[in-house]
């Protein structure tokens, strides 16, 4: 069990393929209760097909376009945070797996949740992720790729490499939450 205190939020922050969903379920399972994980791919809501766009027309979006698709993220993003909100306030703390691409969606998550999260960040090279995408099979071949261009700018409280081990990554952050550690990030 961890002795971080109720309500504490740990978001990972990484791309498709790094590496959050194996180590949101590694900590859940170490640190105990109070503690859940709050993985994206299990609750996140599926989107018409229409809505969704492949990663090879990403470059190619009119601003009309690029703007509505920037929107519904934000919305989106909001959605997921309020139902994460929902559990840390009946104390509850929670490891949440949530694509927050930049320091707006940071903005609303501190907004929502009315605290800032501690921001765990997973980094490897776009090859291991590639490697990861294609054994894994459940996402779209090349999102990897297209992720890799996209600037990551979210301030992280804690840098992990992804390629080594879960249970290596798992003790090192549960090492770090029992030192009850500060957000780098504040409104």
């Amino acid at each position: 069990m961890s002795d971080a205190d109720p309500g504490t939020l740990v978001l990972l922050a990484a791309p498709s393929c790094s590496g959050k969903s194996s180590l949101g379920a590694g900590l859940r399972d170490e640190l105990g209760l109070p503690w859940l994980f709050w993985e994206i791919d299990r609750v996140a809501p599926r989107l018409p097909t229409s809505a969704i766009i492949e990663p090879d027309r990403v470059g190619h979006l009119s601003e009309a376009e690029v703007h509505q698709a920037l929107a519904l993220q934000d919305r989106l993003v909001e959605a997921s945070l309020r139902a994460v909100g929902a559990y840390l306030g009946l104390g509850f703390s929670v490891i949440a797996e949530l694509f927050l691409w930049d320091r707006r969606h940071l903005a609303i998550a501190t907004r929502v949740l009315d605290r800032s999260p501690l921001v765990v960040e997973l980094r490897c090279s776009v090859e291991v992720r590639e490697q990861r995408e294609r054994e894994r099979g459940t996402t779209y071949l090349g999102t990897a790729r297209a992720e890799a261009r996209q600037e990551w700018v979210i301030p992280a409280d804690l840098v992990l490499d992804a390629t080594r081990s879960t249970p290596e990554l798992v003790r090192e952050v549960a090492e770090w939450l029992a030192r009850k550690p500060e957000p780098a990030w504040s409104n």
